[in-house]
């Protein structure tokens, strides 16, 4: 597997975490708010 798989498939992971937290109501939109900022660094 290459890096770039690799990336893909964590940034997969943390998706369906994300999605996963969002379902149960653990994450508030006070947590939801600085998500995008490591997201953006990411994509970079």
């Amino acid at each position: 597997m290459g890096p770039r798989r690799k990336l893909q498939l964590s940034l997969v992971v943390v998706a369906a975490v994300v999605v996963v937290l969002a379902l149960t109501g653990a994450v508030g939109p006070a947590s939801v708010d600085p998500v995008p900022a490591p997201a953006a660094v990411v994509m970079r």
